[in-house]
């Protein structure tokens, strides 16, 4: 599953990446804590999971929150959403 963690103003002009579900980034333990009752409940600890941001300073603090929440299967794309538009053309 994969996320899109950029703030609204990053994500408006272009769209959320395909595929993916926005989320913010600034909410995570509200979003994804196994306790939270705001729980999004999309995934089980166990779902891969790819978190992609403008850059990797969005990305990676997401992914280190996820895996400290008790996710297993979580990474994210060095080089952020461009990377993956980029690679997608």
């Amino acid at each position: 599953m994969r996320f899109d963690v950029r703030s609204s103003s990053s994500t408006d002009p272009l769209g959320v990446l395909e595929g993916a579900i926005a989320v913010d980034k600034t909410a995570v333990v509200r979003d994804f804590a196994f306790d939270s009752p705001e729980r999004l409940g999309l995934i089980n600890k166990d779902t891969p999971v790819v978190v992609a941001c403008g850059s990797v300073r969005g990305s990676g603090p997401v992914a280190a929150k996820l895996i400290e929440l008790g996710y297993t299967n979580v990474v994210h794309v060095e080089g952020g959403v461009p990377a993956i538009r980029e690679s997608a053309e």
